[in-house]
């Protein structure tokens, strides 16, 4: 599997592991969809990654094990523009359970945006908001990009199921996080969706288009 050069977005390089290409066909919809199934080991970590394509968007399914139970856990979509990466944005979070395992479900609509208004600014973190916006369902690579906010912080849970740094130290990064009209978390200098956790990509699945 060519494995594109994806360093501007992810901080390591993680080990992945691809399985078998499937196609059906919709019951009732007449669109010919298609399925991919991408297996991925990093470490503890073991998941399976579910694409699936029609002309009118892709759904994606990702089901992960060995994470730390009670973290916050997110996904990331990536589209990319020739080898390179167009836009990095928002999938979808959920909260890790006691077994260490946590699913991830969303769909990405052909032309529409489906960023958040409210948190654009932490959901979009490569790319303009054009760029995020699917052309072709059907003949575009997506990789996926599993990543964890650590133990989960009473009164950020929103912002951390759902943008890329809340919870972390990392938020102090971006400028668009400096709002001082929020309340500040905990010690003085952490200022609204900053946190002490540390936010880190945890495995990368690439699906190529046919």
């Amino acid at each position: 599997m060519n494995l594109k050069v994806k360093s501007a977005l992810v901080l390591a390089v993680l080990a992945l592991m691809a399985s078998g290409l499937t196609a059906f066909a919709n019951q009732g919809n007449s669109q010919r969809a298609e399925r991919e199934s991408v297996t991925f080991e990093v470490g503890d970590i073991e998941g399976e990654s579910t694409l699936l394509r029609n002309n009118n968007g892709i759904q994606m399914r990702l089901n992960a094990s060995g994470l730390d139970p009670g973290d916050v856990a997110t996904v990331w979509w990536v589209l990319f523009e020739g080898d390179e990466i167009r836009s990095a944005f928002y999938g979808a979070g959920s909260v890790v359970g006691g077994s260490g395992k946590a699913n991830f479900a969303a769909h990405l609509p052909e032309g529409r945006l489906t960023v958040d208004p409210d948190f654009e600014a932490n959901q979009l973190v490569m790319g303009e908001a054009e760029d995020a916006i699917l052309g072709d369902a059907r003949n575009e690579d997506v990789m996926l990009v599993l990543r964890t906010h650590g133990p989960r912080i009473p009164g950020l849970m929103s912002e951390m199921l759902k943008t890329h740094d809340a919870g972390c130290t990392s938020a102090l990064d971006g400028a668009e996080n400096r709002d001082a009209n929020h309340p500040l978390l905990n010690e003085g200098d952490l200022p609204h969706l900053a946190g002490p956790n540390t936010c880190m990509n945890l495995a990368m699945v690439l699906h190529e288009a046919n």
